[in-house]
């Protein structure tokens, strides 16, 4: 349940990259997933948004050597484990990062290539290969927007403008609640000082 919370924004291209993550971490009979681990779940499909804006997959060979990843497994043995494998600290802070780049660019989901963005936030062993490839963050940012803009369709913008109704007029809406409760109780207590002035002033006043 908690995992489903973290990941609920994932697209489904994004979500099988983390899948992978496990798959390659357990395959390395490793005790948590690394951002290499991420790094290489983003090479086993083509047509994921990152492997076409970055061409990951060209890469590949180059990254996984950098990493220290062995090609992905051949074998059926990493689905067959039963055993769950957590985030290492790293991991847990290119996901945070992740979630923050597709703030950045008001998506309402997080795609592989804002995975790719976290990994290059921060300096690890992925960022590192990445960056050998002459792929940084500012260039990754660039690269990924411009996709976005030549692909532009109804959905996706009605989704931007929906993730900003529920999340940025959230907090707009609830400061304009509480300044108005705020007003309500000033009058109210203005209105009982004023009657209270009045009772004092003119005692009989209120009887006729």
């Amino acid at each position: 349940m908690a995992r489903a919370r973290v990941f609920w924004r994932y697209t489904h291209e994004a979500r099988r990259a983390i899948f992978f993550a496990r798959v390659e971490a357990i395959h390395q009979r490793a005790e948590f997933i690394t951002p290499a681990h991420l790094l290489a779940g983003l090479d086993w499909e083509s047509d994921r948004t990152s492997a076409r804006i970055y061409s990951l997959k060209e890469h590949a060979v180059a990254l996984r050597a950098l990493t220290g990843i062995p090609h992905h497994p051949t074998t059926e043995t990493p689905y067959l484990q039963k055993h769950d494998v957590g985030l290492d600290d790293d991991a847990k802070k290119v996901l945070a990062y992740t979630a923050l780049e597709a703030d950045a660019d008001w998506d309402a989901e997080i795609d592989t290539d804002h995975l790719v963005r976290g990994i290059l936030r921060f300096p690890n062993v992925a960022s590192a290969a990445l960056e050998s490839i002459s792929l940084n963050v500012d260039g990754a940012r660039a690269s990924s927007r411009l996709d976005r803009a030549r692909a532009i369709h109804l959905p996706r913008t009605l989704k931007k403008l929906k993730f900003f109704f529920k999340v940025k007029l959230h907090y707009f809406f609830v400061w304009e609640v509480v300044r108005f409760v705020l007003w309500m109780i000033a009058v109210i207590v203005l209105a009982q000082v004023l009657l209270a002035v009045v009772e004092k002033t003119f005692p009989n006043w209120l009887i006729h």
